[in-house]
C-alpha cells in the first residue's frame, strides 16, 4: 500500500504547516542563544511518558506503523544537537524507548541512525543494526536507474523525500567507521541523478522541481561525491568539468534562483523541513549565501518568530538554528573564472578531522571574492588553493590586504606544487608588504609545537609573512590540498599543522559563532563627542605593526561615548608642534634615538603633553628599554620611572570620563608566560606631580584590533581599548 506522497513531515506527524511573512530586522547571536533555550524547552515540555509519539505502541493501521517511533528519534537528534547531555533522565528515557521501539519505517530509522552517531561508542552496536537495515531495505525503483528506499521494506512505491533520509542514515554510520560497500552508494547516486529535473531541481517524485526536494537531491550527492569520486580530483583543473559536479552545479543554481527564507519555494508548506534541507547543503558545499541572501541569517530571523507549535517544527528549528550556529573555522575564497576548487572536499575533511582532533565543532564556508573583506572575518582563516598563477586585480589584493588588517590569517597551497602559483603569491605579498619578507617559518615558532610537536620537512618547507607580532599569512608551496581532499592519505602532519594553526589564530579555541560581531562597527553619530587630536610617533623601525588597530579604538571610544579621536603621524621632531596633547610611540626592536628626538620629546612633555611607549608583542623588551633610556636622558623630572600607581587618574577614569581599570583582563599567553595578574603593570614618570610619560611593556595595540590571536603577552581586547581610551582621555584633559 503506498503510506502518501507528502514528505517527512507528514509522514511523522500529519502536520498542516503555513508560512509567515519573513522577519526583517537582522537577528544576533544573543536571540537565537534565546530561541534554541526556549525549544529545547518546549521539547521537553512535549514529552510524554518519556516519548514523543502519540501512542506508546505502533498504531495497528497499516499507514500509521512507518511513521511511528520517528517523532522522538528527531526530539532526541534536536536536544543532543543543542548540547543536552544523553545522560538526563528525560532523554535517556527516549533513548531506552528507541532501543527497544519495534521501528520498521525507513524515515525512523534513518533518523535514529542520528541518534545513535551522536552518543558514545557503548551505542555503535545500535547504530550497526540500523545501518544494516537501511542497507537491505534498498530496491529497485520501477524503472529508475540505481536502487531506493521505500516507506518500509514492503512498501511499493518510491520518493525523493524517503530517499534522502535513508541515505542520510546510512552516511552517519559511515562517519562513524561502519563499512558501507561501494555498490550502495553507486546505487542511490545513479537513483537521483535519474530523477533530477532538466532545471536542476528535484521533485518528490518526477514533477517539478521544488525546495525541500532540491536540497535532498543535493545534500545525497555532497555525500556519494565524498565516497566515490575524491579521486577524480587529483588531476588539478578537473573539478569543472567533473559530471557530477556539473549536476551538483546545476542543483545548486536551481537553488540559488528560487531560494527564500520563509516559504518552500515550488510548493509552499513544508517550510521547516525545508529549511533544515537548506541547511545541510550549506554546510556541505559551504555556500554562505543563495538568492543574494545569507541563509542562515535569513531563515534563522524566520524562525526566530515562527518555530512551530507541534513536535516536528521546533525539532527541525532546533536543529537548524542550532547547527548553523557552529563557528566557522575556514573561509575558502571562490574566484569567478578561476580554479580555485580543484580539490572540492579539501576544507570540509580538513574541517570535520580538526573538529574531532579538539573536540570542539565548527564549520567551514565558500566566499565569494565579490563580497566585503569584513564579511571574510566571521573565520579566522582565508583559504587560498590553485595551480595557476594568482594574477588578480588591484581590488581583490585590497581586500586580502583588508582581511589581513583586520586581524586575519591567510593561508595558500599550491595545487601540484605550482611554481606559477607560489611566484604570485610572493609577489603579492612583496607589493602589500615591502617592509616584511616571506620567510620559511621557523621550527620553534608556535606553529610548530602549540599542540602537536612537528619536525621540519626539507621536502614542504613551510613559508611565512609576519610582522614582528603575529602571522599575517602562510604559504604552503607543495600540493597541501589533495593531501587533505583524499581519504586515503595517511601522512597526518599537514592535519596536525592545522590543528596548530587553528590553535593559533584561536587563541586556544575562541572561535566566535557565525552572529557574533567579528568587526566592530560605528553605532552613533561620531560628530556629538568631542574630537580628541592624538599624535602618532613614526621612527625608523617598525613603528606601525597594526595600522588597524587604531580604527577599532576610534570605533570602541565613539560607541562607548567617551570621545572622537583623530591621528596625526609625526616625526619626534614634529611632535611638539602636532596639536596634540596625547602621543603614542611603538616598536618591536631597539630604535636609536637621536639627540633631537630627547629635545622633541622633552618639549612635548613641558608643555603638557603625555605620551606613551609600547611593546608591540610584549615578547621582546627591547623597544621599551630604549624608550626607558630615551625618557631617563630627557631629564624631564628630578624623579625615577616607576610603577604607575592603580590610585590614578588613568586607572580608576574618575574625572576624565573614563573607565574604571581597577581590574583588568590579561591575554591567555601572557598569563601562561607572566602568572596571574589583574592589575594594570605599567611605568610612569611623574613630571609635575602628575604621570606625562608612561611606558608598558605589555602589548596593547594587537589587543585592541579585538581578534584572538596565540603569542602575544599582552592584555585582553577589552582591557587593550579601555586602557589606550583611559589615557587618550587623561591626555586630552590635561592630566
Amino acid at each position: 500500500m503506498r503510506i502518501g506522497i507528502l514528505p517527512f513531515l507528514a509522514v511523522i506527524v500529519g502536520l498542516v504547516l503555513s508560512s509567515a511573512p519573513q522577519a526583517q530586522a537582522k537577528v544576533t547571536d544573543e536571540e537565537v542563544q534565546k530561541k534554541i533555550k526556549e525549544l529545547v524547552k518546549a521539547l521537553y515540555d512535549s514529552q510524554k511518558g518519556g516519548i514523543w509519539e502519540d501512542t506508546p505502541k505502533p498504531p495497528e493501521d497499516e499507514g500509521g506503523h512507518p511513521k511511528w517511533g520517528g517523532t522522538t528519534a528527531l526530539a532526541v537528534y534536536a536536544l543532543l544537537t543543542a548540547g543536552e547531555s544523553y545522560q538526563n533522565p528525560k532523554i535517556r528515557q527516549a533513548i531506552e524507548f528507541l532501543k527497544k521501539a519495534p521501528i520498521n519505517g525507513t524515515y525512523a530509522i534513518g533518523v535514529r541512525c542520528h541518534v545513535w552517531s551522536s552518543l558514545p561508542d557503548s551505542f555503535k552496536e545500535y547504530l550497526k543494526k540500523d545501518v544494516y537495515w537501511l542497507t537491505e531495505a534498498l530496491h529497485a525503483a520501477g524503472g529508475i536507474k540505481g536502487r531506493s528506499w521505500r516507506y518500509t521494506k514492503d512498501a511499493k512505491d518510491w520518493d525523493v523525500s524517503v530517499a534522502q533520509y535513508g541515505l542520510l542514515g546510512l552516511w552517519e554510520g559511515a562517519k562513524r567507521g561502519i563499512g558501507i560497500p561501494s555498490s550502495v552508494w553507486k546505487d542511490v547516486e545513479a537513483f537521483f541523478l535519474d530523477v533530477q529535473n532538466d532545471d536542476g531541481g528535484w521533485g518528490y517524485t518526477r514533477g517539478g522541481s521544488y525546495g525541500s526536494m532540491t536540497t535532498a537531491g543535493l545534500a545525497c550527492l555532497h555525500v556519494t561525491q565524498d565516497y566515490l569520486h575524491y579521486r577524480a580530483y587529483k588531476k588539478a583543473g578537473t573539478t569543472i568539468g567533473h559530471p557530477l559536479q556539473k549536476k551538483i552545479n546545476d542543483g545548486l543554481a536551481w537553488l540559488n534562483k528560487h531560494y527564500e527564507p520563509n516559504k518552500n519555494p515550488g510548493k509552499g508548506g513544508w517550510t521547516w523541513y525545508y529549511l533544515y534541507g537548506v541547511e545541510r547543503v550549506g554546510l556541505a558545499s559551504g555556500i554562505t549565501t543563495f538568492n543574494k541572501r545569507n541563509w542562515y541569517q535569513s531563515a534563522a530571523e524566520y524562525l526566530i518568530k515562527n518555530s512551530g507549535g507541534q513536535t516536528v517544527q521546533q525539532a527541525f528549528s532546533l536543529l537548524f538554528l542550532t547547527r548553523g550556529r557552529v563557528p566557522v573555522f575556514v573561509n575558502k575564497l571562490k574566484v569567478p573564472d578561476y580554479d580555485w576548487n580543484n580539490r572540492p572536499r579539501d576544507m570540509a575533511r580538513l574541517t570535520s578531522w580538526v573538529s574531532d582532533t579538539v573536540e570542539k565543532e565548527m564549520l567551514w564556508q565558500v566566499v565569494n571574492v565579490g563580497t566585503r573583506a569584513e564579511s571574510w572575518l566571521d573565520a579566522p582563516i582565508l583559504y587560498i588553493a590553485s595551480h595557476k598563477a594568482f594574477d588578480m586585480d588591484e581590488g581583490t589584493y585590497k581586500k586580502i590586504k583588508k582581511f589581513i588588517s583586520l586581524g586575519g590569517l591567510v593561508v595558500t597551497t599550491a595545487d601540484e606544487g605550482n611554481r606559477e602559483f607560489t611566484r604570485s603569491i610572493e609577489k603579492m605579498y612583496k607589493n602589500m608588504y615591502p617592509n616584511f619578507k616571506l620567510a620559511e617559518l621557523d621550527e620553534k615558532d608556535h606553529l610548530y609545537n602549540i599542540v602537536f610537536k612537528l619536525k621540519k620537512d626539507p621536502a614542504k618547507k613551510i613559508m611565512s609573512l609576519h610582522n614582528g607580532i603575529r602571522h599575517l599569512a602562510i604559504h604552503l608551496p607543495f600540493d597541501v590540498s589533495w593531501e587533505l581532499h583524499s581519504p586515503a592519505s595517511s601522512d597526518v602532519k599537514m592535519k596536525q599543522f592545522f590543528v596548530n594553526l587553528y590553535y593559533y589564530a584561536t587563541e586556544k579555541g575562541q572561535l566566535r559563532p557565525r552572529l557574533a560581531e567579528h568587526v566592530m562597527r560605528v553605532k552613533r553619530n561620531p560628530g556629538e563627542l568631542e574630537p580628541i587630536a592624538v599624535a602618532r610617533v613614526r621612527h625608523s623601525g617598525n613603528w606601525n605593526p597594526e595600522p588597524e588597530a587604531w580604527n577599532v579604538l576610534r570605533t570602541y571610544m565613539i560607541n562607548n561615548g567617551k570621545g572622537n579621536p583623530s591621528y596625526k603621524i609625526v616625526t619626534f621632531a614634529e611632535l611638539p608642534d602636532s596639536g596634540a596633547k596625547v602621543a603614542h610611540i611603538g616598536g618591536i626592536d631597539e630604535v636609536e634615538f637621536s639627540e633631537a628626538d630627547r629635545r622633541a620629546l622633552k618639549t612635548f612633555v613641558q608643555n603638557g603633553g603625555t605620551i606613551l611607549f609600547e611593546q608591540y608583542g610584549g615578547e621582546d623588551l627591547a623597544f621599551i628599554d630604549g624608550a626607558a633610556e630615551l625618557v631617563e636622558d630627557a631629564e624631564l623630572s628630578d624623579g625615577r620611572i616607576r610603577p604607575l600607581s592603580h590610585a590614578e587618574t588613568i586607572v580608576t577614569g574618575k574625572g576624565i570620563g573614563g573607565f574604571d581599570l581597577t581590574k583588568i583582563q590579561m591575554r591567555p599567553y601572557a598569563l601562561l608566560k607572566s602568572g596571574k595578574k589583574d592589575k594594570i603593570e605599567m611605568d610612569a614618570l611623574t613630571v609635575n606631580g602628575k604621570p606625562r610619560v608612561l611606558l608598558s611593556q605589555f602589548d596593547l595595540s594587537e589587543g585592541m584590533l579585538n581578534q584572538p590571536v596565540w603569542g602575544v603577552q599582552g592584555y585582553s581586547s577589552k582591557s587593550a581599548l579601555e586602557i589606550m581610551s583611559n589615557v587618550i582621555l587623561y591626555g586630552a584633559k590635561g592630566g
